[in-house]
């Protein structure tokens, strides 16, 4: 999967990201650039966004191809990022996901072709260590 991690995203996350994804760090290559130039790289070049910024919930009804927003310290990051990619396999498209340390919240815009039962979900993490 590709990805865009957000210049609030530590280097080390996208380091160990780049390991089994292709990844773009916006503080290597696009220092700072603007939210909106950071959603039109990505949706340019069909990535997944990653962020800790709250201000990217207004791009999650847009057409995208994924925003993961990370809320609070998560304790292990890295290990619960990959658990969502994971799940999420090659298909994050229009696809916004809130991941904490207790689980994560998926949200599915109206731009899928998933049936609307399925857009809203909530997922605990069980085992988190």
């Amino acid at each position: 999967m590709k990805l865009l991690c957000d210049e609030n995203i530590p280097i080390d996350i996208s380091n160990n990201l780049s390991s089994k994804h292709k990844v773009i760090n916006v503080s290597q290559k696009f220092q700072g650039i603007t939210d909106e130039e950071v959603y039109n790289i990505a949706y340019k070049n069909k990535m997944c966004i990653i962020t800790s910024d709250h201000h990217f919930d207004r791009y999650k009804n847009r057409k995208h191809f994924g925003i993961i927003r990370i809320i609070g310290n998560l304790k292990d990051a890295n290990k619960l990022i990959n658990k969502v990619l994971s799940e999420y396999k090659k298909n994050m498209e229009n696809t916004y996901i809130k991941i904490s340390n207790e689980g994560y919240k998926v949200d599915i815009n109206k731009h899928s072709k998933l049936k609307r039962k399925l857009r809203k979900q909530e997922y605990k993490f069980l085992d988190s260590k």
